[in-house]
């Protein structure tokens, strides 16, 4: 609870060592590296976001990574509550797996010329932007599959300049949040709830996003 980490933190910092994979699979994201864990507690008090516990990421070396691999020739369905710290440093990837040139890999973030971006790398590299990021608490929706690729911004659907079917690519590496593999982009912003899945929950999709707001009264 918030006071319990309160309490534990002492009025000093508190930082993630582990954000606990809530399904079955037990594909926890770590951070061992002390220097690289986001925040939870601040001078001991519990960091908020709309009255919610939040995670921080300080935009220079916060990260985290997941035990195993998350998509590897699948489409996927993510449902992200953020909010960017700052949007002046472009770009930022809010999660990743491996997105370089030729590895299969993926990317979903602030662009450099900050839109909110999914970029696959597959041959031919798949690009799909949306509108400008902003400074506001929002819930993004992304699916993609074979068929299409979809964005919702608390449950508004965004116009994409690409949406046409994209799968990730065979990739064995594992998922960070945060950075962008193998690059100095990392994330300035918070995290509420980031709930993945490898198949397209585009029928449960209105039912996610209206638990997911009743909850944290985004919009």
């Amino acid at each position: 609870t918030d006071g319990t980490l309160a309490s534990f933190c002492s009025s000093t910092d508190g930082f993630v060592l582990a954000w606990y994979d809530q399904s079955s699979n037990n594909n926890h994201a770590i951070q061992t590296v002390a220097t690289n864990q986001p925040k939870l507690v601040s001078n001991g008090v519990v960091i908020l976001e709309n009255g919610k516990p939040t995670i921080n990421f300080d935009g220079s070396s916060d990260f985290l990574e997941t035990i195993n691999n998350m998509f590897n020739n699948t489409g996927f369905s993510s449902f992200l509550v953020k909010k960017n710290n700052s949007i002046s440093s472009r770009p930022q990837d809010y999660f990743s797996q491996d997105p370089n040139a030729n590895s299969l890999g993926f990317k979903y973030g602030m662009s450099g010329s900050g839109k909110e971006q999914l970029a696959i790398y597959k041959n031919p590299t798949y690009i799909s932007n949306a509108g400008s990021t902003t400074l506001n608490q929002e819930l993004h929706t992304l699916i993609t599959n074979n068929t299409i690729t979809s964005l919702n911004i608390n449950s508004v659907s965004q116009t994409l300049s690409n949406t046409s079917g994209a799968e990730i690519g065979n990739n064995s590496n594992s998922l960070l949040i945060g950075r962008r593999n193998g690059n100095n982009v990392y994330y300035d912003g918070v995290f509420n709830e980031l709930i993945l899945y490898s198949i397209d929950q585009s029928t449960n999709k209105a039912g996610i996003e209206s638990n997911i707001n009743a909850y944290y009264s985004i919009y």
